[in-house]
């Protein structure tokens, strides 16, 4: 039997079970199909999830199919023009903590009080008239703020890591649970205990945290060193000596990337074995070559966090494939700082060809792969982390009334419709950065030429009641503002 004589209603059912990027190629068949695909509201709305990098967060099948496909362009509309729908303020210390932390709708700090203090955005962000109140937990019986170094946390599976020092060498990182700080339940044991003698205490603030899935991971700037737990089964994974000032993030529960000052600078990419805890050197990714008088002094790593289940109460979830990292980096101690966008799906692809071809780790220079896999940005950086998220990223705008976003989502730059004196660009075309520029000699041999595509938007903020901001954070479905005059609130802008 042709296709071409199968019931509209039935087509769209097999058309149903396929993914969406090979849905929309089927689009270009013939006619039939792509009517089929076009006037049907599931399927539009499964294609349109997957421009926007989402995944349904729960089963919705009893909204109607044109109501979420609505709802999901209206969502985009609001990022796109930076349009929120409303703006809430908070009571929380933000500047004045000593910890913070913004995953899964849950901002948390640890206040320089010994109270451990956590905020919900979930029900603020699914109704804008929903007071917002502040939970606030005493620190678990032998925690201190003296001995306190760092937290990491994923709300969605109740996980709350705790690393402390209560003197001497030992390290101590304790698992508990984000709702009132007991001992968490999936724990094989309530801490694990490992040497922390190489640390000095004046570089214990540098500490970064992370945590993906059953994976926890924390990596030390000086000396560089880098330690991963199985946090389930309390479990060392790995303790690997890094250089100096690294960077790191997860590409998944099972692969991370270092960004080291090695050479002039590079990305270095891991996988890991938790079966026979063991790691793999993938490969190097080089950047630009540097001139004589430079040196790079310092690199982060920043991309939006992982969470294992989706956030209660949201219709959508961002894709974890879908993400963007930022690597921060100075030269000469900040005598030159630049930003470098790479997108996952980079790192995935040597990742799979190295596993594919069965060889050691690749050395890739970067005339191979940097100007068409990255974006690199001059400019001030940020002294904070969460502000990217999925593919988004919220930087400094050129005023502290204003909003900035860099959209580096492919799928979803359609026509621009300018609201609120929004300013948009589309950057398709290349950046340049001169080996020497208007502002004096920047840090590179040669010209550096890159090319990611992406979409910014700045925003001013309206009307004469607007405050300035000097820090934001980035979050799936809503941006945090905060102005270190005003330390103990914070502003929400919903979207």
């Amino acid at each position: 039997m042709s296709f071409m004589l199968v019931p509209p209603e039935i087509l769209c059912e097999i058309l149903g079970l396929l993914q969406a990027e090979t849905m929309l190629g089927c689009s270009t068949v013939c006619r039939t199909w792509h009517d089929a695909i076009r006037s049907s509201p599931i399927l539009q709305y499964t294609i349109e999830l997957w421009k926007d990098g989402l995944i349904p967060a729960y089963d919705n099948s009893s909204i109607v199919a044109q109501d979420r496909l609505n709802a999901l362009q209206d969502r985009r509309r609001a990022w796109r023009d930076i349009a929120w729908s409303s703006q809430t303020v908070i009571d929380i210390g933000f500047h004045t903590c000593k910890a913070f932390e913004f995953v899964g709708g849950v901002f948390a700090v640890q206040e320089r009080e010994p109270n451990f203090c956590t905020v919900s955005l979930t029900d603020l962000v699914a109704d804008p008239n929903t007071s917002v109140s502040t939970r606030r937990h005493a620190l678990p019986p032998g925690i201190d703020l003296q001995n306190h170094v760092d937290f990491a946390m994923d709300p969605t599976q109740d996980l709350l890591a705790i690393l402390y020092r209560p003197g001497g060498t030992t390290g101590i990182l304790s698992f508990r649970r984000v709702s009132d700080l007991r001992i968490h339940p999936l724990a094989r044991d309530s801490a694990v205990r490992f040497e922390m003698e190489d640390i000095d205490d004046n570089f214990l603030e540098d500490v970064t945290m992370h945590i993906s899935y059953d994976i926890v991971a924390i990596s030390f700037v000086v000396p560089g060193r880098l330690v991963i737990f199985d946090w389930r089964r309390c479990l060392l994974l790995v303790d690997l000596a890094v250089s100096d000032h690294s960077g790191f993030q997860f590409i998944s529960s099972r692969a991370f990337l270092l960004g080291s000052s090695e050479a002039d600078g590079q990305v270095e990419i891991y996988t890991l074995n938790v079966e026979q805890p063991s790691h793999t050197h993938v490969a190097t990714l080089r950047f630009p070559a540097l001139d004589d008088d430079w040196f790079l002094s310092s690199i982060g790593a920043h991309s939006g966090p992982f969470c294992s289940h989706s956030i209660p109460g949201r219709r959508f979830a961002t894709a974890h494939s879908r993400r963007i990292y930022c690597f921060e980096i100075q030269y000469n101690d900040g005598g030159f700082c630049a930003r470098l966008f790479v997108h996952y799906r980079t790192f995935r692809r040597y990742i799979e060809q190295v596993q594919q071809q069965q060889t050691g780790p690749m050395e890739v220079p970067w005339e191979e792969w940097g100007p068409r896999d990255t974006r690199m940005l001059d400019g001030d950086l940020c002294d904070w982390h969460r502000f990217v998220h999925g593919e988004r990223a919220i930087i400094p705008a050129g005023s502290p009334y204003s909003i900035c976003i860099l959209d580096f989502n492919r799928g979803s730059h359609h026509e621009a419709v300018d609201v609120y004196s929004t300013a948009e660009e589309m950057v398709s075309d290349s950046t340049v950065i001169e080996s020497y520029d208007i502002t004096g000699l920047t840090p590179f041999k040669d010209t550096v030429e890159t090319w990611l595509p992406f979409r910014m938007t700045e925003r001013e903020l309206p009307g004469g009641d607007s405050e300035p901001f000097d820090q934001f954070m980035l979050e799936q479905d809503c941006v945090l503002g905060a102005d270190e005059q005003v330390p103990d609130k914070m502003t929400v802008f919903i979207f």
